[in-house]
């Protein structure tokens, strides 16, 4: 389908990220590093997908998905922060996308990324800790 992908190729990153996404079974994919993945990650913003923000790390897990920490942090989004972690590689830091999460300071997200089951088998002990001390601590603030 595609050879190596270069910055000075004449693309289009949103046809490229359609090409990507739409099938997950589909290996033959291009070639490409971080900075492309990043404008692929910000084509998935800019268009509102989350779907295929996660798609992308799926294809692509060996790169950091900080970008798409932050949109999933942004949305609010349990689920496709659970999916995020669930396909990860070790690219992504787990620590620090807990910290992330205890950041927003949005008890409602920390509570259900704290209690989603998906979440609970892929975390640390020290993880759920983290979590059930922040929603607690948050609660008692508002």
């Amino acid at each position: 389908m595609f050879d190596i992908i270069n910055l000075g190729d004449n693309m289009d990153i949103h046809i490229l990220r359609e090409e990507i996404t739409k099938d997950l079974e589909d290996d033959n994919l291009p070639v490409i590093n971080q900075e492309i993945f990043d404008k692929l990650v910000d084509d998935c913003i800019e268009c509102d997908s989350m779907e295929s923000a996660w798609r992308i790390y799926f294809k692509y897990p060996i790169f950091k998905p900080d970008k798409i920490e932050d949109y999933f942090i942004s949305k609010k989004s349990s689920h496709y922060i659970a999916e995020l972690i669930d396909i990860n590689e070790g690219s992504m830091n787990l620590d620090n996308f807990i910290d992330k999460i205890i950041a927003s300071k949005d008890v409602n997200l920390i509570g259900e990324v704290a209690l989603d089951n998906l979440i609970y088998k892929l975390l640390s002990d020290k993880h759920h800790e983290k979590l059930r001390k922040a929603a607690e601590e948050l609660k008692n603030i508002v």
